[in-house]
C-alpha cells in the first residue's frame, strides 16, 4: 500500500494503528526552517485520536520499539531510537551501546543479582533475579560562562530524561531483547 493510503486509513484495531505506524501512517513531512529542508515528523495527537476512538490505551501503541534485523556473525541487532531525542539503543545479544549526541558517556547492563542458582521448598530451580544498571556521565567537566551554556546543558539535560523515562517505562521490553531470562527487581 502506498503512503498515501497509509495516511488516509482509518485503523479499527490496536495492530491497524501499530501497522499504520510501522508504515509512516502518521509521519508527515515538515519544513524545517534552522535547517532549511524538509523532516518528517510522527504525529502523536493522531495517534493518540485513534486510540482515545478505539478505547486502546496509547502506551500499549506509541513509543513503538523499531526492530531493524542484521546478521552479524549469526546474531540479531535490534537498534531503538529513543523518541524526541539523539539518543539510538542497540541490542546485540546481551550487549547494550547506547549512542548519543549530548556529549555524554552512557553505559547500560542488566546484571545478575544472584551468585548461584537457588532452589524453592519443592526443589524447582528460582529464575535468576537481575537488576539494570545504567550509568551516565559527561564526557567533559561541566563548567558554564554565559547562558547559553546553561541553556545547551538544559536542553541535554532533557534528552536525558527522556531516556531514563523511556529506559523504565520499558525495562521488562529490554530485558526480554537482550534474551536473558529470570527476573527484574
Amino acid at each position: 500500500m502506498e503512503w498515501s493510503k497509509w495516511a488516509e486509513l482509518e485503523p479499527k484495531s490496536r495492530e491497524e494503528v501499530i501497522a499504520k505506524i510501522e508504515n509512516d501512517g502518521y509521519t508527515y513531512p515538515h519544513y524545517d526552517k534552522k535547517n532549511n529542508g524538509v523532516k518528517y515528523v510522527i504525529s502523536t495527537m493522531d495517534i493518540k485520536r485513534d486510540c482515545l476512538r478505539l478505547g486502546v490505551p496509547f502506551e500499549d501503541v506509541y513509543p513503538l520499539q523499531t526492530t531493524l534485523f542484521f546478521y552479524r556473525r549469526n546474531n540479531m541487532l535490534n537498534k531503538i531510537d529513543i523518541p524526541g531525542t539523539t539518543i539510538t539503543l542497540e541490542i546485540v545479544d546481551k550487549n547494550i551501546t547506547i549512542t548519543n549526541k549530548i556529549e555524554y558517556d552512557m553505559q547500560m547492563v542488566f546484571r545478575n543479582q544472584d551468585a548461584e542458582p537457588s532452589l524453592d521448598e519443592n526443589g524447582d530451580v528460582f529464575e535468576p533475579l537481575y537488576w539494570l544498571d545504567i550509568r551516565v556521565t559527561p564526557k567533559t567537566p561541566t563548567e558554564y560562562h554565559t547562558s547559553l551554556g546553561v541553556k545547551r546543558a538544559k536542553r541535554h539535560l532533557a534528552e536525558l530524561q527522556k531516556f531514563f523515562e523511556f529506559i523504565e517505562n520499558n525495562k521488562r521490553n529490554l530485558f526480554d531483547l537482550c534474551g536473558l531470562r529470570g527476573e527484574l527487581s
